[in-house]
């Protein structure tokens, strides 16, 4: 299911006129295998946690 949709993202990012209007309204597309994303994902929580708690912010 994952590499499905990921091929049909990519394959909709490739229409010029998709690319177009997502570009035109300030997105920077990337597209990716789903284990760069898990990895990029991995990354940025592991970055995040540590700025929160380096700033003691408290969960609600």
């Amino acid at each position: 299911m994952v590499e499905r949709l990921n091929r049909e993202i990519r394959r909709a990012l490739a229409a010029s006129e998709v690319k177009s209007r997502l570009e035109g309204l300030g997105n920077e597309l990337r597209t990716g295998s789903p284990e760069e994303m898990r990895a990029r994902v991995a990354k940025e929580a592991a970055r995040w946690s540590k700025v929160i708690r380096d700033a003691k912010i408290a969960q609600q």
